[in-house]
């Protein structure tokens, strides 16, 4: 429990019937950072960004052949354990000790 991580998902699928699109990067530069995450503004306090991965490509649903433009950001995020520790196991074992 306190030692775990997460895997979080999000996916931008275009779902249009009548128009095909395509997600396309403009890289101006061969070294630049197209997304970047800055931590110092996430509200989610008790985790910690382990990696991050940005995907583009098609979303095939075995219908369609050429499938539907998506972007798939995935994150790895890793519980901070010492504040559980601190809150919650140590005085758990201090109130166990004096019983």
């Amino acid at each position: 429990f306190p030692f775990d991580c997460q895997d979080l998902t999000c996916a931008i699928i275009e779902n249009s019937n009548n128009a095909k699109c395509e997600f396309l990067p403009f890289l101006v530069e061969d070294k630049i950072n197209f997304a970047t995450i800055d931590p110092k503004y996430s509200i989610i306090d008790e985790w910690d960004l382990e990696s991050s991965l940005l995907e583009f490509g098609k979303f095939n649903e075995g219908t369609d052949e050429d499938g539907a433009a998506r972007i798939v950001l995935r994150l790895k995020m890793k519980r901070r354990y010492f504040t559980i520790l601190l809150n919650i196991v140590i005085p758990m074992a201090f109130i166990c000790g004096l019983s």
